[in-house]
């Protein structure tokens, strides 16, 4: 009888949609349930978790250094730090996917039917200005802060503020907006200008001034809505200097960093499919491991 050989496998790069498993490389993974691979490629069991929940019901959870936002039954409420209850901020703002955004020491929220935003734990309505040729904010389906402006996308059209600093909540009616082609999914800055996306493709809209933005187109298909994260450049594979983003394409992974550099890392062997709207949560999970987290709603 020939002698067995023992056969190891040192290193795994992940799971593999793309080929099929008799062609598929060593390292790369045909199924993975409750594994995950580290920055190593070593393969480690993932943790259980625990289930926090006040009741049933509670949507568009966001949160920062301060405050935990939450809609439920209609209305937008904050949830206490001990998760011990809520208290009502604004009733009947809908039961649309609530976009936040925090500029300086407020939070801006908006649903495409409802806009405000919340100061000290109290909401507050933007006041039509009553200046010529101005508007007051008008809501839309996503918010992002850049330059001192904020900047919302209603629809096709991308709006933004006068400079926050010297004139709160107020739109310049003449020249405050563009459009894209259709539907816009993606709207977030990095340092030099913001990543945009129709139903089409990612562009990159480079520049500080909205007036001069210069539109590139960076790929050949577009962000699934929501599924976009601010993460540390640092703790990639490749390490990138600064904040960069995640960024969930119809064909995968994306990385993106200033100057519209932006890179597909799973597209080879990992295809996501058709996704309608998403989330991403960036963790630490209680093994030490940094973790995107995504959950897509087909």
């Amino acid at each position: 009888m020939a002698e067995e050989k023992e056969i190891r496998l040192e290193k795994w790069r992940g799971k593999n949609n793309v080929d099929r498993a008799w062609e598929m490389a060593p390292e790369f993974l045909a199924t993975n349930t409750n594994f995950d691979v580290t920055r190593a490629g070593t393969l480690r069991r993932r943790a259980g978790f625990t289930v926090t929940a006040l009741t049933s019901g509670y949507k568009n959870l966001w949160s920062n250094s301060w405050i935990i936002l939450a809609t439920h039954n209609s209305d937008l409420v904050r949830v206490y730090t001990d998760l011990s209850g809520v208290s009502i901020l604004r009733t009947q703002v809908g039961d649309g996917l609530m976009s936040y955004v925090e500029v300086n020491d407020k939070v801006v929220y908006s649903n495409g039917q409802v806009i405000g935003y919340i100061q000290g734990y109290t909401d507050y309505s933007f006041t039509a200005p009553t200046d010529s040729f101005k508007r007051a904010m008008i809501p839309g389906h996503l918010l992002e802060f850049y330059n001192n402006r904020i900047y919302i996308a209603n629809e096709n059209a991308l709006f933004w503020t006068d400079v926050v600093s010297k004139r709160w909540g107020s739109i310049d009616a003449r020249t405050n907006v563009r459009q894209l082609a259709s539907r816009i999914r993606l709207l977030k800055a990095v340092d030099d200008g913001l990543y945009l996306s129709d139903e089409n493709f990612i562009y990159f809209a480079g520049g500080t001034s909205p007036e001069k933005m210069t539109l590139l187109k960076v790929t050949n298909y577009p962000a699934i809505e929501g599924m976009v994260k601010k993460i540390d450049g640092s703790l990639l594979a490749e390490p990138i200097a600064g904040y960069c983003l995640a960024i969930l394409g119809s064909k995968g992974l994306l990385i993106a960093s200033n100057g519209g550099n932006i890179k597909n890392v799973t597209e080879k062997y990992y295809e996501i499919g058709n996704g309608v709207y998403g989330t991403m949560l960036f963790r630490r999970n209680n093994t030490g491991m940094n973790q995107l987290v995504l959950s897509i709603r087909r």
